[in-house]
């Protein structure tokens, strides 16, 4: 049979419970007035910048260079991760 806790214990899980509470209830405040002040990005518009890019690429013969993400889709690209299939 478990043993029943002390009033101390009682006392001091409820005040740690009420510690997070509140803690969690001013973060959760302060984030949505964040949100609230943040702008959107900035993304570029649609240019052909890749395309003019592509027709500078010297390719050996059987292989191809195709476009396959450029903005307004893409705006900040900091990694990109390959299949066993070479898909992306």
């Amino acid at each position: 049979m478990p043993k029943s806790k002390t009033g101390s214990t009682l006392q001091r899980d409820l005040f740690v419970s009420l510690a997070w509470l509140l803690s969690f209830a001013v973060h959760g405040a302060e984030h949505q007035a964040r949100r609230k002040l943040r702008t959107p990005p900035k993304v570029a518009a649609a240019s052909n910048e890749g395309e003019l890019a592509i027709k500078r690429f010297t390719v050996a013969p059987g292989l191809k260079v195709d476009l396959f993400a450029a903005e307004p889709h893409l705006a900040n690209p900091v990694a990109f991760c390959f299949d066993e299939k070479g898909r992306c």
